[in-house]
């Protein structure tokens, strides 16, 4: 009855779908007292690597066991790259993982957690998007820019322009949805899209100002979206990798 009262308009509940039936009761119920019910937000099980967990079967996953082999995959990866990663970026690389993969699926399909793709660089990752936004703080650093006229030179561009006003339409829909798969999909194919235009275009070696400077504000623009589509899964950003 508490979160009730503490907000009526907007009051969520996510369980299993296995726990459907038993939140209809407690709606019914609710209803009967004259009190709005929460609105239900059901997710099918979760495998870990194809397998189902269960607990009369004896194949119960610990959360600090899985939270535990996640960062030690994480550190790995870390290590085959040459890169320092500091306790504080560790913990929160390793939520990012966990939140990006469990809602990077359709609420009414099956989460098969596999360890190797949450924690891909190039795959469809929270690693992969957070290390984007990672090379986009690090040009954005090393080069000088001011709000002025953009001019746009590619194609690319263009499409990079056209995802980033759809999104607040996006979450106007998350809104009526109630399925973040719509948010994380956009945000990996917007990330793909910056890699293409990392690879294709060097920045620091244009010498017209007004391209070079119309290229940084829309990386910026590209990092701000990034972010809050992020913050709005709930997965903090990091400056460094």
């Amino acid at each position: 009855m508490h979160k009730i009262d503490l907000n009526s308009t907007n009051n969520y509940i996510v369980l299993g779908e296995d726990q459907e039936v038993y939140m209809k009761q407690i709606a019914a119920t609710l209803d009967i007292l004259g009190y709005k019910a929460p609105k239900l937000i059901s997710y099918s099980y979760v495998l870990l690597d194809g397998d189902k967990m269960s607990t009369s079967n004896g194949t119960l996953v610990l959360v600090t066991d899985f939270i535990k082999t996640l960062r030690e995959k994480i550190q790995k990866e870390f290590e085959n790259r040459n890169l320092e990663c500091s306790e504080e970026t560790l913990k929160i690389l390793t939520n990012a993982c966990i939140k990006y993969t469990m809602l990077n699926v359709s609420r009414n399909k099956i989460v098969n957690f596999n360890f190797d793709n949450a924690t891909s660089f190039t795959g469809e990752s929270a690693i992969y998007i957070l290390y984007s936004i990672v090379r986009i703080n690090s040009i954005l650093r090393n080069n000088k820019y001011s709000n002025t006229t953009i001019k746009l030179t590619d194609e690319l561009e263009y499409q990079i322009v056209k995802d980033l006003i759809e999104f607040p339409s996006l979450v106007n829909d998350l809104l009526v949805t109630s399925e973040p798969v719509l948010l994380t999909k956009y945000i990996f194919n917007l990330t793909q899209k910056f890699s293409s235009y990392y690879e294709k275009v060097n920045i620091s070696n244009i010498t017209d100002e007004q391209i070079k400077n119309s290229k940084l504000l829309l990386l910026e623009a590209t990092k701000i979206v990034l972010t809050n589509g992020l913050s709005i899964l709930g997965i903090k950003t990091i400056e460094k990798m």
